[in-house]
This record gives structure tokens, sequence and C-alpha cells, in this order.
């Protein structure tokens, strides 16, 4: 007799979902092209992968915006912390769904 009385579940892919999933439109362009190029290249279309891919994304873009404000009126102590902490959650997020972090591109360094 069983241990258990409870048959065990298996889980599947939802068949009825078509083609790749689509970025959230609250990205901006260039995080919209990153979330389109992860998911293509490393097929991520379960739900959790999915939200940790948007977290990343949504992460980035604040890391962007950190760095261009940075770029453009100078440093500041909350920016430096603000984007540290978003360049933080990005590359813990990558991490999260397996994938190896980008090589830092010279707009992320510091000048």
């Amino acid at each position: 007799m069983p241990t258990s009385q409870f048959p065990k579940v298996v889980p599947t892919r939802n068949p009825l979902r078509s083609g790749p999933v689509s970025p959230p439109t609250h990205l901006d362009e260039e995080e919209q092209a990153l979330f389109r190029s992860i998911v293509n290249e490393f097929r991520i279309d379960d739900a959790g992968s999915v939200e940790l891919l948007v977290t990343a994304c949504e992460a980035h873009a604040r890391c962007r915006v950190c760095r261009e404000t940075i770029d453009k009126e100078g440093m500041t102590v909350k920016l430096l912390k603000t984007e540290a902490s978003a360049r933080g959650q990005y590359l813990a997020s990558l991490r999260a769904l397996n994938l190896e972090p980008p090589q830092p591109s010279k707009r992320w360094i510091a000048r």
C-alpha cells in the first residue's frame, strides 16, 4: 500500500501559451530589449522566473538612470548609494535565475 494517498503531481508547462513572453510595457526600450534577449536565449517562460527577470530589468533601469544622472549632474551620496543598490539587485536577480552576470560595461564604471 502506498505511503501517500495523494497522487504524485508533475508540473508541466501551460500548453495554451503561444509564443515568447512579452516584456512589461512599463520598462524602457533598453530594458525591454534586455528582457527579450534573455527570454529568447534562455527560454524563460515560468511565472517565477519571469517575475525575477522583471525585477532584474527594473533594477537595471534604476541603475542606468542613476548613472546617466551622475554623468549629467555629478556625484551625490544618494545617487551613488541608489546606483550601487540597484546594481546589486540586478546582479542578484540574474544569479537567482542561475544566469552569469555580464561583464561590467564602461557606462557603469565610476569615472
